[in-house]
């Protein structure tokens, strides 16, 4: 997994970084998918110089947020990550575990011990039972927390717990509804990014605008920069990279391929004859009814209602389950 929480690579650093979130989908061997998040920070460590010549390895001491540096010593910042997997998309309830976590490790306190509150974090985490499809939410207590946190069971419709509207905030509708299409056809798609969270939420949320439909190819949310040569991969897929992989000759030799480039609010179309887009009937009332609704400045959260499908509307009703 470091290979996607560092696609550029893990190094150390002189100063602290900022502790980040990485949402990913992992498409495994026999083809099933599991979702997780990531938390990247950097921990305190004193770096000393092995006193005798080559051959040995530089002596590292983690830090307690007490006492001086020792001699011939440098205080350096070493990466890690913590990262949790779970079969269902709960993005939003591992984001406020992680959260929680990086609040302990945080406590300027030469007691803490990291290993502990890992091991610690683990066993209630491990704890959390699995929910069945249905009304039964479940409340928990997260470490770090003082406030339950509620996970919502999962759902055969949508069970995902993101924000529908992001795909809006970057791309035109016109666009949507061609990448929404070229989906449809099972036709590859590569995403760039400058922020390495926003693959992956922007492909489940184009899975949840193809309901009942489901993507049955790879996923790579995010690919790493040493392996850009799968971009050429034969085979339908969808993989995530970084804004910068564009000036690679990997990415400029792609084709047959639906390009999204999130950063400059483009969809780029390397085929050699025009794909088939959605039928015309559909998808001028989508794009009227979504007109309407901006024009009255509705909350941008009706987008979630106008991108789902009467199907799932149906099925909420009857079981008299309100997802919004």
């Amino acid at each position: 997994l470091h290979y996607f929480m560092y696609p550029e690579g893990a190094q150390f650093h002189v100063e602290e970084l900022e502790p980040r979130l990485l949402p990913m989908v992992l498409t495994n061997v026999e083809g099933s998918r599991s979702y997780a998040v990531g938390l990247k920070f950097t921990r305190p460590f004193f770096i000393q110089k092995p006193e005798t010549g080559k051959g040995h390895h530089y002596h590292l001491t983690p830090w307690t947020f007490s006492g001086d540096c020792p001699p011939n010593c440098k205080l350096i910042y070493l990466p890690t990550c913590v990262v949790l997997v779970s079969d269902h998309p709960f993005y939003n309830f591992m984001k406020d575990a992680l959260s929680g976590f990086y609040r302990l490790i945080s406590v300027d306190d030469e007691d803490v011990d990291f290993w502990e509150i890992v091991n610690d974090f683990a066993d209630k985490m491990f704890l959390i039972p699995t929910i069945p499809e249905g009304l039964l939410g479940l409340e928990v207590q997260l470490p770090g927390f003082t406030s339950s946190n509620i996970i919502m069971p999962p759902r055969r419709d949508l069970h995902l717990d993101v924000r529908l509207d992001y795909p809006f905030r970057f791309l035109s509708v016109d666009d949507i509804l061609n990448v929404v299409a070229a989906l449809l056809c099972e036709q590859r798609i590569i995403i760039t990014s400058s922020h390495y969270t926003m693959p992956a939420i922007i492909i489940q949320c184009l899975f949840a605008y193809i309901y009942p439909f489901e993507f049955r190819h790879p996923i790579v949310s995010i690919l790493p920069s040493e392996q850009l040569e799968l971009l050429g991969a034969i085979g339908t897929n969808i993989m995530g990279c970084h804004v910068d992989a564009q000036d690679t000759p990997e990415f400029k030799e792609v084709d047959e391929t639906v390009i999204i480039k999130l950063d400059e609010h483009t969809v780029e179309y390397r085929f050699q004859e025009p794909l088939p887009g959605l039928p015309a009937g559909p998808a001028q009332r989508f794009k009227t009814q979504y007109t309407q609704m901006m024009k009255n400045k509705f909350e941008i959260d009706g987008i979630e209602r106008l991108t789902l499908g009467s199907a799932v509307e149906r099925e909420r009703s009857r079981v008299n389950f309100e997802h919004y």
